[in-house]
C-alpha cells in the first residue's frame, strides 16, 4: 500500500510539503515527516514574520506607526 504522503515504487521517497512554496514571503518553510503530515493534515511548518515585520496579502511587511489626525482638530 502507497501512502500519499510517500511515492516511488517502494514508497522509498517522502513527500516535499515546501515544493510549492506555501508560506508568506519572508518566512522559512520547513517540511514535515509522513507521520506528523498524516497526523497533522499539513505536509509542512511555516515560520512567523521576522521581528518588526506583519504579515499583509503574503508578504512579511514592515511595521509601520500611523498616526491618526480629526480633520476637525485642524480647524480649532
Amino acid at each position: 500500500m502507497l501512502l500519499e504522503q510517500r511515492f516511488g515504487d517502494h514508497c522509498e521517497s517522502d513527500f516535499d510539503g515546501c515544493q510549492d512554496n506555501p508560506c508568506t514571503e519572508g518566512t522559512n518553510c520547513t517540511d514535515v515527516s509522513p507521520s506528523e503530515h498524516i497526523a497533522s493534515g499539513k505536509a509542512f511548518n511555516c515560520s512567523e514574520c521576522p521581528p518588526g515585520t506583519e504579515e499583509s496579502a503574503g508578504i512579511c511587511l514592515r511595521e509601520q506607526n500611523t498616526i491618526v489626525i480629526n480633520v476637525n482638530d485642524l480647524w480649532t
